[in-house]
Order: structure tokens, then sequence, then C-alpha cells
């Protein structure tokens, strides 16, 4: 029976000695987990972006090379790297 003036549990107690025994810096690995969806957001509109600038349809993913055509091949260059970089 739950009473808010009752000893705490064996496993309350165990969950608590498991919190304070991380490491300071274990912050670091929360704030990376929060902060993630929003970087992968935000590579995602800029593959979006290049997709648009370079003309690369769906469900081609990577841009292929031209041989001879450096303008081409530089912009393909460009794009391969962004979507990689996603």
């Amino acid at each position: 029976r739950f009473s808010l003036f009752s000893k705490p549990s064996a496993r309350t107690t165990s969950i608590k000695a498991s919190i304070a025994s991380l490491p300071r810096e274990y912050g670091y690995v929360e704030l990376v987990a929060a902060l993630w969806p929003l970087v992968n957001v935000f590579m995602g509109t800029m593959v979006g972006k290049a997709r648009k600038l370079y003309g690369v349809e769906y469900p081609l993913l990577y841009r292929e090379y031209k041989e001879g055509d450096a303008k081409w091949n530089a912009d393909s260059n460009v794009y391969n790297c962004v979507q990689r970089g996603h």
C-alpha cells in the first residue's frame, strides 16, 4: 500500500544509487540524444534543397558522373557529399 510517509522500497533506493553512480559528464549523452532528431531533420532539409538545385529525382540516391563534363562532375560531387553527410 502506498503512503507518503512509508520507507522507500529497495528498488527505489537501487535506482537512486544507480543514478548517483553515473559520471557527471553523462548529461552530454542525454543532450546528444535529445538534439539528434533536430540534426537529422536539418540534414534531410539540406539534402532536399540539394536535390532540387542539382535536379536529382527520386528514387536516385546519388548523382552519376559524366565523362568529360567537368561542371557536371563538380556539381555531382557537391550533391553526393551532401547526401553522404546526411
